[in-house]
């Protein structure tokens, strides 16, 4: 005679015997899906993605999908600060317009300067970094409704400040300087270019963005199963609790901000360059 174990629903513990028992498309899917680690659907993903372009040749749903993958890489970092940190982060839009005004300034004509691809995002990764610890700073001792706050008018002063900055007097100079080019933005950015290769049409940036989207998916996936993702996962759930237990919540915060802020911004960057 069978007993019910305690604690545990009876129709969750035979999912496996339901799964098994399915034939089949459906049971075929799910059977594997069951077995095939992580890099394993990436790896799926990405070959199953690289094949629209086979699909159909219009620029405008090959382009629409760049967009999906570019707004998950963005969606990644925002998951780290909000999903599992738990800190409710309502300027984190900002990140992506820092990065993708580093990339103006490095890779255009605005400036004159003309780093290499590969130089450019390192740079624009540490800075984003660098700008989530700024933001995360002063937002240790803030929680709720508090940090939103905060997070919100910095999102909105990065819009003013970008929006403005158009005749700016600096010292040294006899006539304002333009900055951010106002409205209308900054023009004519170099196109991404590594190893040699130079991306010029939708294609070539609708595959790139595929092909880091998986890649963050499986530095996400990595960060969620480490240590640092349990106690982001805890902080989230207990802030007092966490702190109780010895782990240093004001780093973990701030760890939080600044890989969200990198996601952001280097995501930002790649938006910018597509925009040119």
């Amino acid at each position: 005679m069978s007993r019910d174990k305690i604690g545990v629903d009876q129709w969750v513990e035979q999912y496996d015997q339901r799964v098994s028992r399915r034939a089949g498309i459906q049971g075929f899917i799910e059977n594997t899906s069951r077995r095939l680690p992580v890099w394993g659907w990436l790896i799926v993903m990405v070959v199953f993605g690289s094949l629209l372009p086979v699909i159909t040749a219009n620029t405008f749903t090959i382009r629409i999908a760049g967009n999906i993958a570019l707004m998950g890489i963005l969606a990644l970092g925002l998951n780290v600060v909000v999903g599992y940190a738990g800190l409710l982060d309502l300027g984190f839009i900002a990140f992506y317009g820092i990065g993708a005004y580093a990339y103006a300034y490095l890779s255009s004509d605005f400036t004159g300067i003309h780093l290499p691809t590969w130089i450019t995002l390192i740079i624009i990764l540490v800075l984003s970094t660098l700008f989530g610890l700024l933001l995360g700073s002063p937002s240790l001792r803030l929680i709720g409704d508090y940090l939103a706050i905060v997070t919100l008018g910095f999102g909105q002063m990065f819009v003013q400040l970008t929006t403005s900055l158009t005749r700016v007097d600096l010292p040294g100079r006899s006539k304002p300087v333009d900055l951010t080019g106002g409205p209308n933005g900054i023009l004519n950015l170099d196109p991404l270019s590594i190893f040699g290769f130079k991306a010029t049409t939708v294609v070539h940036y609708y595959l790139i963005f595929l092909v880091v989207f998986a890649i963050a998916i499986l530095v996400i996936y990595h960060l969620y199963k480490s240590r640092v993702g349990r106690a982001w996962r805890a902080l989230r759930e207990d802030e007092l609790a966490t702190e109780a237990m010895g782990m240093p919540t004001r780093r973990l915060k701030l760890q939080a901000f600044a890989i969200g802020a990198a996601f952001a911004g280097f995501s930002g960057a790649l938006f910018a360059a597509w925009q040119g």
